[in-house]
C-alpha cells in the first residue's frame, strides 16, 4: 500500500511541476522574445528530457542491487514508451477521420446540390444533409418547381423541418427521400396521408414504437421543446438499417409539416403551406 501511495503521490508532484514548468517555459520564451515553435523546440524539450535523464542518474547515484537494471530500463523503456504511445495515437486518429469520413461521404453520395434560404452555408449543408443543425429559414415551395422545370437537374428532393421526436428530426418530404440514402422498408408501407410516420431503423429500435403506434412531435429539432399532443403521428412503415443519416429521421410528408404548424401560419405567412426548408437536388 505503501509503494501504490509513494507512487501515486509521485505522479502527482509530476504533474503539478509539469504544470509550473510549462508557466514557466511560457513566460521564459516571452521575456526572450522566442516565437511559439521555438519556445516548445528549445525550451519546453528540456523540460520533457530532464525526467528520462533523472531517473537513471539517481538509480546509479544511489546505487543498490536493482540500480543498473532501474537506470538500463528507464533508458530503454522511455523511448519505447512514447514511440508505442505516439503509434497507438496516430493509428487511432487514423481509425477514426477514416470512419467519419466515410460516414460523411455515404451521407451525402446521393446529392449534389442543396438549395435553402440565404444564411450559412454550412448550416444549410449540416441542417439539409446530416440534420444535425437547424435550418437557416425557408424558401418558397414554387422554388421548388422551378428547379423541377429546369433541364439540368435530374431530380428535387423538397424537405421541411421544424420538429423533433426524442431527439431525433422529424422530416417532412417525398417518397424520393428514401432513394437518396437507397433506404427499404424492413415492415409497413410508406407515408400516404397526413400524420402518417416512417421511421429510421436507429428510432424505431430506441423507441421501441411499433407499426400502428401513435407519438407526438416536441417544437424544435433539440428534446425539451413543447410537445404537439393534439397532432400526434401513426407509424405506418420502418426501414431496414441503411448505415446512414436515415436510420436516425422520423420520416412523413411535407403536408404534415404544415398542418402541425398551422397557427405558426397564421402568425407568419412565410412558414405556411407555401414553404420548404431546403431542397436536395441531383444534377
Amino acid at each position: 500500500m505503501t509503494t501504490v501511495g509513494l507512487f501515486l503521490g509521485g505522479l502527482l508532484l509530476i504533474v503539478g511541476a509539469a504544470e509550473l514548468f510549462t508557466n514557466a517555459v511560457e513566460w521564459a520564451g516571452f521575456r526572450l522574445g522566442l516565437a511559439a515553435g521555438a519556445t516548445g523546440s528549445l525550451l519546453a524539450a528540456l523540460g520533457t528530457a530532464l525526467p528520462e535523464t533523472t531517473v537513471p542518474v539517481v538509480a546509479i547515484i544511489r546505487g543498490g542491487a536493482d540500480s543498473d537494471a532501474i537506470a538500463v530500463g528507464a533508458i530503454v523503456g522511455a523511448p519505447f514508451l512514447l514511440l508505442t504511445l505516439g503509434v497507438a495515437t496516430i493509428t487511432l486518429l487514423l481509425l477514426l477521420t477514416t470512419a467519419l469520413d466515410e460516414r460523411l461521404r455515404r451521407d451525402a453520395a446521393g446529392i449534389d446540390l442543396v438549395v435553402g434560404a440565404k444564411g450559412s452555408p454550412l448550416q444549410l449543408v449540416l441542417s439539409g444533409i446530416y440534420h444535425v443543425d437547424v435550418p437557416p429559414g425557408n424558401i418558397p415551395l414554387a422554388e421548388v418547381d422551378t428547379l423541377r422545370a429546369d433541364p439540368l437537374i435530374a431530380e428535387v428532393v423538397p424537405i421541411a423541418m421544424g420538429d423533433s421526436f426524442r431527439g431525433a428530426h422529424i422530416v417532412g418530404t417525398e417518397p424520393t427521400f428514401l432513394g437518396l440514402y437507397h433506404a427499404r422498408l424492413a415492415g409497413g408501407a410508406l407515408w400516404k396521408a397526413p400524420m402518417e410516420a416512417v421511421l429510421g431503423a436507429d428510432i424505431a429500435r430506441q423507441s421501441g414504437l411499433a407499426i400502428g403506434a401513435r407519438f407526438a412531435g416536441s417544437h424544435g429539432l433539440a428534446e425539451g421543446g413543447e410537445v404537439h399532443a393534439d397532432n400526434p403521428y401513426r407509424v405506418v412503415g420502418v426501414l431496414q438499417s441503411a448505415g446512414t443519416v436515415i436510420d436516425r429521421l422520423v420520416l412523413t410528408g411535407v403536408e404534415s409539416v404544415w398542418k402541425v404548424h398551422e397557427h405558426e401560419a397564421q402568425e407568419k405567412p412565410e412558414s405556411g403551406p407555401h414553404a420548404a426548408d431546403a431542397g436536395q437536388s441531383r444534377i
